[in-house]
């Protein structure tokens, strides 16, 4: 009987952390400028654009992002670059240039980032589930917090 207890467990826990949700920052951005595009990468500044973007003195109060939900079938790849991130300032401006990260929170296996890595701002979809991509401005908001926003990727078979 403590036998078959044990094996239970070992198979209870290994079904649990198969699922295992990760969280890591994927990729790096600006919002655009007038009439351009979402500039985004696997690494798209440095420390010392940071500190002079900082110093600026630029407040970002809330961040909108289109679309809220992406939908791909295993196998297929979405441009990054067809996200329209927007930084709102303390005055309701827009803000252009601001820093952004993104962070992929999900199973990792979700989404095969070597491609985007290597070449630019395409993500595979490997297998089907759920995940989220959340994108945080680097530039403070005038309470010291950062504006956040998600974006919800379903993957199906």
């Amino acid at each position: 009987m403590a036998r078959l207890l044990c094996i239970l467990l070992i198979t209870n826990f290994g079904a649990v952390t198969a699922a295992e949700t990760s969280y890591f920052s994927f990729a790096e951005g600006f919002t655009p400028g007038y009439g351009q595009v979402l500039e985004i990468g696997y690494r798209v500044y440095t420390a010392p654009m940071l500190t002079e973007i900082a110093a600026s003195g630029v407040l970002v109060e809330r961040l909108e992002v289109w679309p809220k939900e992406i939908y791909l079938k295993a196998g297929a790849t979405f441009s990054l670059q067809h996200l329209q991130i927007t930084a709102f300032g303390a005055d309701g401006n827009i803000q252009e240039h601001v820093p952004l990260t993104l962070l992929f929170e999900g199973p990792a296996e979700l989404l095969d980032f070597e491609d985007f890595i290597t070449y630019g701002d395409d993500i595979r979809a490997a297998r089907s589930g759920q995940a989220k991509i959340r994108i945080t401005s680097v530039l403070p908001s005038s309470s010291g917090g950062l504006a956040r926003e998600s974006i919800l990727l379903v993957v199906r078979p």
